[in-house]
Order: C-alpha cells, then structure tokens, then sequence
C-alpha cells in the first residue's frame, strides 16, 4: 500500500525562505539538513507541483500597460521563487490612488521583509505609495521611472504629479537608460539624488523593458539580490 505523507517544514533555497504544508502519496523524499539539501532538481518539481505556501519575499509592479511574456518582471515571477505581481484594476487607464491603494494592500499580505521590483510608471506611483504608508519594507528597484511630468504624458493616466521628492524610507537603487524615451537620464538621476537612491546607468538600453532583450536580466536580478538580502554594499 502506498505510504502517505504529510509535510509541514521551513527551508531556504537560495537564501530564500519556503514553507510547505502537503499531503502526497508518492512523493520522493528530500532531505533537509541545516539549511542544506539533496537532490535540487527534484526539488524545483517538488514546488511546482505540489501545494505549497511560500513567503512573498519579491513584488513585481508592472507600469502602464503591465508587462507582456517577455518582459524581465514576467520572467522574475517564473523563474525567482517568492514573486508575486502586484495586479491593478486598471493598467491602461490608471489613476495614482487606486495603484497606491493596492501596492498598500499587497505589501500589508507580504509583510515587511518584502521588496518590491518597479518598472516605469509604477516606481512613480511606489514614490506616492511611501509617502503615504505607515509600513516599511526592505527596499525598492525601481527601475526606468517614467517621467510623469514630462509634455507627452499619457492622458489616461492621473493622478502621478507633482512626482515626490522626498526621500524615501527604505533602501533604493534605480536603474536607467541612456536613451529611455519616457526619462531623459538628467531626470532618472534626479530621482535618484531625490530619493535617496543608488544609481546604475544601465546605458543604452531603451525603456529597459521586453524590447531592451534583457531576457531574464541576470544584472537586474544581482541588484534584487542586494536589496533582499539586505548587503552593505548599499
């Protein structure tokens, strides 16, 4: 007869931490010994596949429009356990409120250990979102910050200016272009002196976004990493 277990354990896979609570019945074991374990290809199969509660430890805050397959948030959330995408009610007409409304609620799921990955217009609306929350979180990449004030603007989007200049309450690093056609680089560095962020010129890399053929943006993920795990080289 087939042996039935129940697993309930905390483990950390790539300095992340997991929790898992399952029933199965032919589940091949893993190890756990200290933090270390055996047989990791089995175990990204052991994540998928079975009931298993993790702690959100990566919110993904896609701009306007959100982030189509390619682009390197989507990418995150497949590939970086612990990734969740903060979902708007409106993505093609957004209204600032709304958006800082729901970065409150997902980060009040998360908790405080969480850090938040922003491209474009969403890392104008985490900008309003800290000077509005009572919460903290690890820290921010804010990535490609679209200028909100600049002529050309999307009419559909409301509510994004004034653009905050306060520093913000948690650990920053901004990444931008040389040639972002939403953010002249002059601008992403005022952000960043603004804010109180670390700044990165990513070059020319465009809006840095599916069409910068950053694919899974190894670079991108180092800079999450940091902010994660909370290193001093900030």
């Amino acid at each position: 007869m087939p042996r039935l277990y129940f697993v309930e354990t905390g483990f950390y896979y790539k300095n992340i931490q997991y929790t898992i609570c399952c029933f199965g019945c032919y589940l091949l074991p893993v190890l756990f010994s200290s933090g270390y374990f055996f047989w990791e290809r089995y175990l990204l199969s052991f994540l998928n596949n079975l009931n298993v509660y993790m702690e959100i430890s990566v919110l993904t805050a896609p701009g306007l429009g959100s982030s189509g397959p390619e682009h390197w948030q989507t990418l995150w959330e497949q590939i970086i356990p612990g990734t969740k995408r903060i979902e708007q009610s409106s993505w093609d007409a957004p209204v600032c409120a709304a958006w800082v409304a729901q970065i409150e609620r997902e980060v009040a799921a998360a908790g405080p250990k969480v850090v938040i990955a922003a491209h474009s217009l969403a890392c104008i609306a985490v900008a309003h979102w800290a000077q509005q929350t009572k919460r903290s979180i690890a820290g921010a990449l804010l990535v490609a910050p679209a200028d909100a004030a600049r002529p050309g603007f999307p009419v559909a989007a409301s509510g994004f200016t004034p653009i905050p200049s306060s520093r913000l309450p948690f650990k920053t690093i901004v990444v931008a272009s040389t040639n972002d056609e939403y953010c002249s680089l002059d601008r992403a560095t005022y952000f960043a002196a603004s804010w109180g962020s670390r700044f990165v010129n990513l070059g020319a890399k465009g809006h840095i976004n599916a069409a910068s053929g950053l694919g899974e943006w190894p670079d991108g993920q180092r800079l999450l990493k940091e902010l994660v795990m909370n290193w001093a080289t900030l």
